[in-house]
């Protein structure tokens, strides 16, 4: 994570995980559970990064966001 923080500019970026509820898993877009290699911060239901940390929203505001791209 301190790669893309390093480089992301000022702006926070959603980084396509979610979760239904405080019950249920971190999931990233694609269905896969998250295998917490970072911690995310806050009480939301989808997660992005900022200047310090990965933290959490309801996810209602509209931010810009980090997509995968496969490796060549």
């Amino acid at each position: 994570m301190s790669f893309l923080r390093r480089y992301k500019g000022p702006a926070d970026y959603w980084i396509g995980l979610q979760k239904m509820n405080d019950q249920e898993p971190w999931r990233w877009i694609d269905g896969t559970i998250f295998n917490n290699w970072f911690k995310i911060w806050g009480g939301g239901e989808c997660a992005y990064i900022n200047h310090q940390s990965v933290a959490s929203s309801s996810g209602r505001s509209e931010e810009p966001w980090i997509c995968s791209k496969p490796f060549r």
